[in-house]
């Protein structure tokens, strides 16, 4: 126990020697002198290993040669006589530094020794005498200096130097060429020699500085000046000592010593050149030099300092503010600027103020550097080409509005179709590949492409079509409408003349569209006050698919009437209804489904029944007439425009009854053309035209019937009329084109599905103006200032059959552009069902056709079967009604194959006998009888005599022989046939025929043909 408290005391006393003797500080209890120990706290003078610190208001004279680790000095410290202060060793980095509050003077030719730095902030006065400083000299404060002092400093001579006293240069002296050199008065010249007589003072320096008195030189290491954190640097020092040894040494702030190889970050440590490897921040301010052993003398060089520039940081790039449309160039901020270094911008091009770089289009990356260092390159960041601000748009002409075209247009005529454009009004505009359609105003335009949007353009200017207003006695323009206007009737308006305008706006007065003009608007009718009346035989032709506003009256005449007769209408008007007609005593519309036979579908209607547009109805007169009337309806409502669909139904029989819904006639071509119709509609229409007086003796499923020959027919062949004998007029044939208010009978397509319901499509392109008289009236002719747009070239016939008591049928035969030989939709219009007393036909495949058309070219060796159809026997007439086309200069031929008689139609009608029944084998429309080899018919020769008896004929011929004779009856029967005659005169044997009619043929020796009638008694 108690050796273990000897030991303790000991450690404890050691531990206090030890404290005592790393710091002393002056507190002159005693005197000002360094040498008394009782000065001292603790007590004892200062030794190489005590840090002295002199405090304020303390002075302190240095009377013997004095050591330290350190002194700092706040009061007074003086170096009197030739006394010797060191200050550190060449193992112990010591440093002499004089605070604000303090003064350091040599006041005689003392000498001071500093193993480090000497830093002067308050006074020094070296005076005379000489200091070697190993480290650097800083004084911010002021130094003096006398000429006969020497200053001797290793490293970096920094501050405020006054000569005091000074005759000449070389009292400071930098012993490293390398040094930095910077005062207020008057520099040294760095490594400038010391003169030779002052060997006392070289030999300290050797020994101080450079470590020794050898007789070669070490000079000092050179060295790149800063070095950059993480990379490589060297000292080298040159000397021309040969054979020596080498040692580097460092001194880091505690002394030199000798670099060994446990020291990793240094390579060549025995050679001249040191290299230091990935320098670091801690070696700042690390001083090396080289130690040389020569001839067993070692001598040290000047030390190098070694400065490190902190690694400098990789550049960090903000998100770049893109070009805008008004600014080429983009921009970015280095965020982690640092104003102490320099920065490069790659590629070349750019612009940086402070951290903000400005730049055009490219990829850019940015580096700093500060001396010789260089931070990594930032990451990249790209500045996008300026975005595109489009050419102001350049605008062409103005197609003004017009009656068509509501709107007017332009045209950007620089369009690009990657460009957004706006218009300045919007309203209404829409913009197709550039084109711009608008209503009337001024309009600018704008192109925008992303964000940037072009000047706007210069403006624009859509008139308003002109307006043209009747006030009841003149048109405000001074002149009639030319169809370029808005008319405007404020007044009553009722002349003999056609109008055109754009629209048509009834504000007041009574305007009336006389008989057989028209009213053509392109847009729409409407009527806010005052009327709108169009005359029979008038007509309102509209352009535009519009709704109308506002009613008018369309008046229709019927032709004239007897009692019971029916017309067969169709509403112009919208929501007209049957108890506006004229004829209203009784109503039907018509079903092909609800019976299997056709006068059977007739389906009752009543007055208050809406007349549904685009549908036909029938109207009859009421049976109090004793003699014919012509009867007015006057439809009310709206006019109808635009499309219209009605239904077409397909039953066991496939006639469907429609109509004209426009208050204008229509083209039936167009109808029967248009796409939307020709899969649903056959190609011929029946029009009633009342002919023949309803009769009692007519065949049919009622009591009293009418003629189903009174219907007249049409398509694209041509039209065939129902004769001239009625007491109504009758004889018109159809051109085509449906009046206003007409109904009409057409088949649907038989190819459609039973009991299914299809729809027909009227449209405003089909209405024709004009040609609105044709309501089946006898002996008037259209006004029609229209050209059928189906131009055809077209050949053809009329035949008729008839009988003297009134009966009649018609049939035509045409050569028709388009047509075929075959079943043509468009060309070929079939008889109606037989409830006639007499039909004539020309027959096709079994068909029975009223209207027959053939293919072109023509040939005048075509032969067409001619059928007809007889309730009562007796005579016939078949008679060519009409031709046209090239038979005008074409023989026109009727072979009756019971007699082998060709007769030239255009020479005469030709009357036969028959029976009644149907016969499809006798007749043949012929075009050329020569090439056929038959002998000339002659019927008017007076020498030919036949005279009957007893069952027996006699033939006289008082001109040629007789070559052959033949006789058949009525039905064509061959009854008795001779040849080879060869006389003038022959009887024949007995005919079995009594009291009959027969026909005899004589063929003479000259060729010559003669037929006779004659009465068998």
């Amino acid at each position: 126990m108690t050796k273990n408290l000897l030991l303790l005391s000991i450690f404890t006393l050691l531990i206090s020697l030890s404290a005592f003797a790393t710091q002393k500080t002056f507190n002159g209890s005693v005197s000002t002198n360094w040498s008394d120990p009782n000065n001292w706290n603790t007590t004892g003078i200062p030794t190489s290993s005590d840090d002295v610190i002199i405090p304020q208001g303390i002075t302190v004279d240095i009377d013997v040669d004095a050591f330290a680790k350190s002194v700092t000095i706040h009061g007074i410290l003086n170096l009197t006589g030739t006394k010797r202060l060191t200050v550190g060793s060449s193992s112990v980095n010591g440093n002499f530094t004089v605070k604000s509050t303090g003064e350091f003077n040599i006041t005689q030719s003392g000498t001071l020794i500093v193993y480090g730095n000497y830093t002067n902030e308050g006074k020094t006065n070296f005076w005379k005498g000489d200091v070697i400083i190993t480290g650097n000299l800083s004084s911010p404060a002021i130094s003096a200096i006398q000429n006969q002092g020497n200053v001797i400093v290793g490293g970096n001579i920094i501050g405020n130097i006054n000569l005091t006293g000074g005759q000449g240069t070389n009292q400071i002296y930098p012993m490293n060429p390398n040094a930095t050199v910077i005062t207020d008065i008057e520099t040294a010249n760095p490594g400038a020699p010391i003169s030779g007589e002052n060997s006392t003072l070289i030999d300290l320096i050797n020994t101080v500085i450079l470590g020794g008195t050898c007789p070669f030189t070490a000079n000092a290491p050179s060295d790149s000046g800063p070095v950059c954190e993480g990379s490589n640097t060297t000292f080298t020092v040159l000397t021309g000592v040969s054979g020596a040894t080498y040692q580097w040494q460092i001194n880091n702030g505690t002394g030199w010593k000798d670099l060994t190889t446990a020291d990793t970050a240094y390579s060549g440590i025995n050679t001249l050149a040191l290299t230091i490897n990935a320098v670091t921040m801690t070696m700042n301010g690390y001083q090396y030099r080289l130690k040389i052993t020569s001839g067993g003398c070692a001598k040290n060089g000047h030390f190098g300092e070694l400065t490190v520039t902190a690694a400098l940081s990789q550049p960090t790039l903000s998100s770049v503010t893109q070009p805008t449309c008004t600014v080429s160039t983009g921009s970015f901020t280095i965020t982690n600027y640092d104003a102490s270094y320099a920065y490069t911008i790659a590629p070349a091009g750019a612009t940086i103020t402070g951290a903000n770089v400005t730049a055009p289009t490219g990829t850019y990356t940015v580096t700093a550097s500060l001396g010789s260092c260089t931070s990594p390159v930032s990451s990249s960041v790209t500045v996008n080409a300026q975005p595109v601000t489009p050419a102001q748009p350049t605008l062409g002409s103005v197609t003004q509005p017009t009656c068509t075209v509501s709107t007017g247009s332009f045209t950007i005529t620089n369009y690009n179709a990657t460009y957004t454009y706006a218009f300045s009004p919007s309203t209404g505009v829409s913009n197709s590949a550039g084109i711009v359609t608008a209503p009337a105003g001024t309009y600018t335009v704008t192109a925008t492409l992303g964000t940037c949007t072009s000047p706007a353009s210069s403006s624009v200017t859509i008139s308003p079509i002109n307006t043209n207003t009747w006030n009841g006695t003149e048109w405000s323009s001074g002149s009639a409408p030319t169809g370029t206007e808005i008319i405007v009737f404020n007044g009553d308006y009722n002349l003999p003349t056609d109008i055109s305008a754009c629209s048509c706006q009834i504000v007041s007065g009574n305007v009336v569209i006389r008989q057989g003009h028209t009213l053509t608007v392109t847009d729409k009718i409407t009527v806010t006050g005052g009327s709108l009346t169009f005359e029979d035989d008038s007509s309102l032709l509209q352009t535009n698919d519009v709704a109308n506003i506002g009613n008018i009256t369309y008046k229709r005449k019927t032709t004239p009437l007897k009692k019971y007769d029916y017309t067969y209408w169709s509403a112009p008007v919208a929501d007209a209804t049957l108890s506006q007609l004229a004829t209203n005593s009784l109503f039907y519309a018509y079903d092909p489904t609800i019976s299997n036979v056709a006068s059977q579908c007739w389906v009752r209607k009543y007055g208050n029944n809406i007349m549904a547009p685009g549908l036909g109805y029938i109207g009859r007169a009421p049976g109090t007439y004793t003699s014919p009337q012509v009867v007015e309806t006057s439809f009310a409502g709206i006019p109808n425009n635009g499309i219209i669909t009605t239904p077409i139904k397909r039953g066991t029989g496939t006639l469907n009854l429609i109509g004209n819904p426009y208050p204008s006639a229509i083209n039936i071509d167009l109808f029967l053309t248009d796409p939307a119709n020709k899969d649903i509609v056959n190609g011929t229409i029946y029009l009633w035209t009342h002919n023949t007086p309803i009769s009692s003796n007519t065949q049919g499923d009622w009591t009293y019937n009418y003629d189903v020959n009174d219907y007249a027919k049409y398509n694209l062949t041509g039209g065939v009329g129902t004769g001239s004998q009625a007491l109504s007029g009758g004889g018109i044939v159809p051109t085509g084109k449906v009046a206003a208010g007409q109904g009409f009978f057409i088949d649907a397509n038989p190819a459609l599905n039973n009991n299914t319901t299809y729809w027909a499509t009227f449209k405003n392109n089909m209405r024709v103006q004009g040609d609105n008289n044709q309501f089946f009236r006898n002996g008037e002719n259209g006004n029609n200032t229209n050209t059928t747009p189906i131009a055809l070239e077209k050949h053809r016939v009329w035949i008729s059959l008839s009988n003297t008591q009134g009966k009649y049928n018609e049939a035509l035969v045409g050569y028709i552009q388009e047509a075929t030989n075959g079943l043509d939709r468009l060309f070929d219009g079939k008889t109606l069902p037989s409830e006639n007393v007499i039909s004539i036909y020309s027959l096709l495949s079994n068909e029975k056709l009223s209207i027959q058309g053939r293919s072109l070219p023509f040939q005048t060796t075509d032969i067409v079967p001619i059928g007809y159809t007889t309730s009562v026997s007796g005579d016939l007439t078949v008679n060519l009604e009409n031709f046209d086309g090239l038979f005008a200069n074409q023989d026109i031929y009727l072979l009756d194959k019971t007699t082998g008689i060709y007769h030239d139609l255009k020479a005469g009608s030709f009357t036969f006998t028959t029976t009644s029944g149907t016969f499809n084998d006798r007749f043949e429309l012929r075009f050329n009888r020569g090439t056929l080899g038959v002998n000339t018919v002659d019927n008017n020769n007076t020498d030919i005599r036949i005279i009957t008896k007893a069952q027996h004929l006699s033939v006289l011929s008082g001109a040629s022989s007789i070559s052959s004779i033949e006789v058949r009856d009525l039905l064509g029967k061959l009854v008795f046939s001779k040849k080879g005659i060869h006389s003038n005169e022959f009887d024949t044997d007995a005919i079995p025929a009594t009291s009959q009619m027969l026909i005899v043929k004589v063929t003479l020796e000259d060729q010559k043909t003669v037929t006779r009638k004659v009465l068998m008694p």
